[in-house]
């Protein structure tokens, strides 16, 4: 949008703001006439701004005021808010958290001036996720309660200072005032001033429009410029734009389930899928346990302080930890078959190879060790980092991931290394695309390369995470990234940036993100795709929410 554009036509085709909560008249002219330099809106959908008047129970209430409804450029219906309707009796905080507003927005109601029409949101709440301000909420509505003749056209657009905008006034004599943009913050707000026709609490909510008629903000906070309310002649007007919320990943929705996890990081399915060994290579500590009933498989016998594991071909069970020791546990009879200990400080990382044997790796040593696991002998010292190993799905490579940021991919046959692009920090995880083409490493540092297997070259850098990267796992051609950390803040240990983000890898294009977790995500495992076709992924954590998410196919 150019620099003072013009506006055209106000009122064709029907009120352009029809609504109660804005006062706005049905339309042909705004009451009052039309505003000085306010030409025609030529291009402007009918628009729908609706009260809400909902009661949210449990979260307290809504206050009244305004919202819009609107469709982004992929035809999805979506309302915006203003996060001035939520209250402190809601029991959230200023800063709106979106993991308490999901569970809240199927109680909100878009409900038209006249009562005759209420719109439903339905589904999850988007954010701007890496915005530095989230004022304001973008939910999906239900798009059968609201024609196409009373939603805005949503855009987002970037607009320079100087351009022209619009906006709806109530009072005395509402209109659409024309205005222009004053100035971009760095928390891509925009700020203008219109003349004073209403009270403030009426424009908190209100649509901003640009001159084709569009609307590109949400009204977050009015002022006025320190004056009293009874002598000021105009209103400083803040506004969120919405490009950081159109432009946001779509939600990962995920289904939550109740297990206490203490903290193990690590999980490996069986090959039958029905075991599952959750372990800490770090801090020691493990449970067996069954899948999906969450049984652990107790009694005294079982591996216990061992970090880290993974299940052979025949279903033992491989576990090693502190000191170098390991063992060969066979789960139905609940006894170690073999016991022995490696040249490694600390295990950190194993990978079971055919044949039973097995490939042990330290965060604290560059070397690695290959094990026959049926007689506890090793054959063979890898000269490479193993604070993270995983083989390729075609079975003929394997990538190596070290405590010292280091990266190397290593053929199965003969184990030589051959070193990529390295971290700066240690390797943390680790992962194969289904065709073996690609490989993903994540740091503790927050960066995350793609490597390209057949040339060993780095074909992309995705966005930092902001936070440690704690696994990754494909599902299909999608890359799952679980993130989270916790940080020393006011009240002592924080949770930081807990999220579950899926990427496309090759275009570096985040597709979908989970809601701020309370709790980092510490370790993923994809379930195998089910009959219905759909691929899932769970994810666990510290404490007793852990989730399943469906993973969308691009």
């Amino acid at each position: 949008m150019s620099a003072g554009g013009r506006f055209g036509a106000v009122c064709v085709r029907g009120a352009v703001l029809a609504v109660l909560a804005l006062g706005l008249g049905a339309c042909g002219e705004p009451k009052g006439g039309v505003p000085p330099g306010l030409g025609a809106l030529e291009h402007a959908p009918d628009g729908l701004v609706a009260r809400i008047d909902a009661d949210l129970r449990a979260f307290g209430r809504v206050e009244d005021g305004t919202a819009f409804l609107g469709r982004d450029a992929s035809g999805e219906l979506l309302a915006v808010t203003a996060r001035w309707y939520l209250t402190r009796d809601a029991g959230l905080a200023d800063e709106i958290r979106i993991p308490y507003l999901e569970a809240a927005t199927a109680r909100f109601e878009l409900v038209s001036g006249d009562g005759t029409r209420r719109t439903t949101v339905r589904g999850r709440a988007r954010a701007g996720l890496d915005a530095a301000a989230c004022d304001v909420l973008v939910l999906r509505a239900d798009d059968s309660a609201a024609p196409a003749s009373k939603v805005l056209e949503l855009t987002d657009s970037v607009p320079e200072v100087g351009d022209a905008l619009a906006v709806a006034v109530g009072g005395a004599e509402p209109a659409l005032v024309p205005s222009k943009v004053d100035w971009i913050g760095g928390a891509a707000r925009i700020s203008f001033e219109v003349p004073r026709r209403a009270e403030p609490t009426r424009l908190i909510g209100s649509p901003v429009l640009d001159a084709d008629g569009r609307a590109y903000a949400c009204v977050v906070s009015v002022d006025w410029s320190g004056e009293t309310a009874a002598t000021s002649p105009s209103f400083d007007i803040e506004a969120q734009l919405l490009r950081p919320f159109l432009r946001s990943p779509a939600p990962l929705v995920g289904e939550p389930f109740v297990y206490d996890d203490p903290g193990l990081d690590t999980a490996v399915f069986d090959t039958t899928g029905t075991l599952m060994f959750l372990s800490n290579p770090v801090l020691g500590g493990a449970k067996l346990l069954r899948w999906p009933s969450l049984d652990e498989i107790a009694g005294p016998n079982l591996p216990r302080g061992q970090g880290a594991g993974g299940f052979t071909s025949t279903g033992w069970l491989v576990t090693a930890g502190r000191g170098g020791r390991f063992s060969l546990f066979d789960p139905l009879s609940g006894h170690a078959v073999v016991e022995g200990e490696v040249p490694l400080p600390l295990v950190g990382a194993v990978e079971v190879l055919p044949g039973d044997m097995v490939l042990m790796g330290s965060p604290l040593i560059g070397t690695s060790v290959l094990v026959d696991a049926s007689s506890g002998e090793v054959r063979q010292t890898v000269d490479a980092w193993g604070a993270s190993i995983e083989r390729s799905p075609d079975g003929a490579t394997l990538a190596f991931g070290g405590g010292d940021g280091s990266l190397a991919l290593v053929d199965v046959v003969g184990l030589v290394p051959h070193p990529l692009d390295p971290h700066d920090e240690e390797v943390s995880a680790l992962a194969f695309s289904p065709d073996s083409a690609l490989l993903a490493s994540g740091s503790w540092g927050g960066r995350i390369l793609v490597h390209d297997v057949k040339s060993r070259e780095l074909v992309r850098e995705l966005p930092n995470v902001g936070s440690d990267v704690n696994d990754l796992a494909f599902v299909g051609e999608l890359l799952v990234v679980a993130t989270g950390s916790t940080e020393d803040g006011p009240n002592g240990r924080e949770p930081t940036a807990c999220f579950v983000r899926v990427f496309d890898p090759r275009t570096g294009r985040e597709v979908a993100r989970s809601h701020d977790h309370a709790s980092p995500r510490l370790a993923l495992l994809p379930l195998p795709t089910g009959e219905d076709g759909v691929r899932r992924l769970v994810g666990l954590g510290i404490g007793t929410e852990q989730f399943a998410w469906v993973v969308p196919v691009e």
